[in-house]
């Protein structure tokens, strides 16, 4: 009689082999229909609707039985969606969508931005690749201390900076598209994490200054999402190039980064107020 054990490894056996042909992914909750072709290739079912598998291969119409039953068992854990970018972790569906948000396999957008939106990089490299992949894919970065005053030559596909601050890393991001100076910072953590810190862009021309303050984004948002949530600083580029550019097409700038959650604690330690009394006003 098979044991416990047994059992267990050959249902984690069925879950790891359990991958789309067409898409590549594993099993996901909710999702429990799964279809062949005639080589017997696993198709989910989001990539049922196309009429043949990549092996070029007509899609049974019906569903195994099987297999629906088997992810219909309860507390079944199913493998995190980046599991083809290395990921080897399992969870059950409660657990699965915070270790996905947070996962270091996950795919994020390349840091990589010219002046034309087409002219994006085509890539979605791993979170924790994704430095490298700037690195040596396009065989470029910056490195500068973003504490102090910098200065910028003028390019029109600005190369990002990156810098650390309490054991994170920052990376400032400037764009120029469609007429239009666009500038953000990232923090290369989870998005759990962007809410714990804000950053100060001041702009320092010879005549005028201009400052501007907002959260940290999320280094999994794209920058056309960013766009249109207003999380960056923009400014028309004749404007800035006639208040900021120097006679050497230069400009001068600083970047200061706050720690929210640091700051509160700080606040509550001169007040009086402890941790457990924050958590008791909840």
């Amino acid at each position: 009689m098979a044991s416990f054990e047994d059992l267990n490894k050959t249902v984690t056996g069925m879950r790891n082999a359990l991958v789309c042909r067409v898409c590549e992914n594993p099993a996901r909750p909710g999702k429990r229909q799964w279809y062949r072709c005639l080589k017997l290739h696993q198709i989910c079912q989001d990539c049922k609707e196309k009429t043949e598998c990549i092996c070029g291969q007509p899609i049974s119409l019906e569903s195994c039985m099987i297999i629906e039953q088997l992810l219909s068992v309860e507390g079944l854990k199913f493998n995190c969606i980046n599991t083809k970018n290395g990921c080897e972790e399992a969870f059950v569906e409660n657990a699965l969508k915070d270790h996905e948000s947070e996962c270091i396999y996950r795919e994020v957008p390349c840091l990589y931005g010219k002046c034309s939106q087409h002219g994006q990089c085509r890539y979605k490299p791993s979170f924790y690749y994704v430095i490298q992949h700037y690195e040596e894919l396009h065989n470029k970065v910056s490195f500068q201390d973003l504490s102090k005053l910098c200065t910028v030559k003028d390019c029109l596909s600005w190369d990002p900076f990156k810098c650390t601050f309490n054991n994170q890393t920052f990376v400032f991001c400037q764009k120029y598209y469609e007429k239009v100076e666009y500038k953000w910072v990232y923090i290369l953590g989870s998005p759990n994490e962007v809410k714990h810190y804000s950053y100060t862009l001041k702009l320092i021309g010879k005549e005028t200054k201009a400052s501007f303050e907002g959260k940290v984004a999320a280094i999994d948002e794209p920058f056309e999402t960013l766009k249109k949530a207003g999380k960056c600083f923009a400014i028309p580029h004749e404007v800035f190039t006639a208040q900021f550019f120097n006679e050497d097409r230069e400009f001068k700038y600083s970047l200061e980064i706050r720690n929210l959650k640091a700051e509160v604690k700080d606040e509550n330690y001169e007040s009086g107020i402890s941790d457990n009394d924050e958590d008791s006003k909840k």
